[in-house]
């Protein structure tokens, strides 16, 4: 398996240049949910993302209850986790 050199950076310049993200988590069940959303409008590194949405909505009722999500970023027909 080849490691990537700069992974903060060479990550960094990925998610600065997607279009769509998926978060994907956990519903009040247990039972995964994924939902599309715009690229992220801020980052801190890429641990941490802000997402702009309804304060009301499911996701982030899910994400004020401590669940740790996934983010996929999707660029010019890829897909990267």
């Amino acid at each position: 398996m080849k490691m990537i050199r700069l992974p903060e950076k060479t990550l960094g310049t990925l998610i600065d240049k997607c279009s769509i993200a998926q978060l994907c988590y956990l519903d009040k069940d247990g039972f995964p949910v994924t939902r599309a959303m715009l690229k992220p409008r801020e980052r801190h590194g890429f641990r941490e993302f802000f997402f702009t949405t309804n304060t009301s909505s499911e996701k982030v009722n899910a994400f004020n209850r401590r669940r740790r999500p996934l983010c996929t970023v999707r660029t010019a027909g890829r897909c990267s986790g």
